[in-house]
């Protein structure tokens, strides 16, 4: 692949996608998920303008939108994770906390809570 530079197109569209599902994922300072959103999409407009036949437009249509799939595919493992809006702490994930589940969610829907 050095040699003949096959192959890295993949590759090239794999960075790309993790990179467009890095802005997307809410981590991280917000010019730097910017930037990483208009490198990664910078592709998909591309890709539409460049088209000229029916066929080149059907093709450049399922191919943008396989990649932004992709990319949104890529910002899930990456996602903020907030375990405090459950009511439960991280570590307490013991025999208490579907108790302590049920009670944060009955309290945010105003359910009466049963009595044990």
């Amino acid at each position: 692949m050095i040699e003949t530079g096959e192959g890295s197109a993949s590759l090239i569209m794999v960075m790309l996608a993790m990179l467009a599902g890095r802005s997307l994922s809410g981590r991280g300072r917000i010019w730097v998920r910017i930037f990483n959103g208009i490198i990664g999409f910078a592709l998909v407009p591309m890709l539409l303008v460049s088209a000229r036949t029916p066929q080149e437009t059907w093709a450049a249509t399922l191919f943008a939108s396989l990649y932004v799939v992709l990319a949104l595919a890529c910002a899930v493992p990456m996602r903020t994770v907030h375990p405090c809006e459950l009511g439960v702490m991280p570590d307490a994930f013991d025999g208490v906390a579907p108790k302590r589940v049920w009670a944060a969610v009955s309290r945010r829907l105003e359910l009466p809570q049963s009595r044990r």
